[in-house]
């Protein structure tokens, strides 16, 4: 999975997601969302938003370069499935 952004509820994930579908259509045709509540304490409750699914790790990796190649602002951080 790719960690492209964290939003503040499930739906502003939703439509951030909907926002790169859009910015990086080549890229994201297949892309499937995964949105977890992560609680971060002090930080508050929070939702990340995962791209999958990534054959590999090396797979995900690439996605990541592409997508910053690409003009990605936000961080992209490949995680555990």
């Amino acid at each position: 999975m790719v960690h492209v952004a964290s939003d503040r509820s499930r739906a502003q994930a939703l439509t951030t997601f909907a926002k790169l579908q859009r910015r990086h259509a080549s890229l994201l045709k297949a892309a499937q969302a995964d949105v977890q509540e992560v609680d971060l304490g002090a930080m508050g409750v929070w939702h990340r938003l995962l791209l999958g699914p990534a054959v590999s790790r090396i797979e995900a990796e690439a996605l990541c370069q592409k997508l910053k190649m690409n003009g990605l602002t936000t961080a992209c951080l490949v995680m555990p499935r």
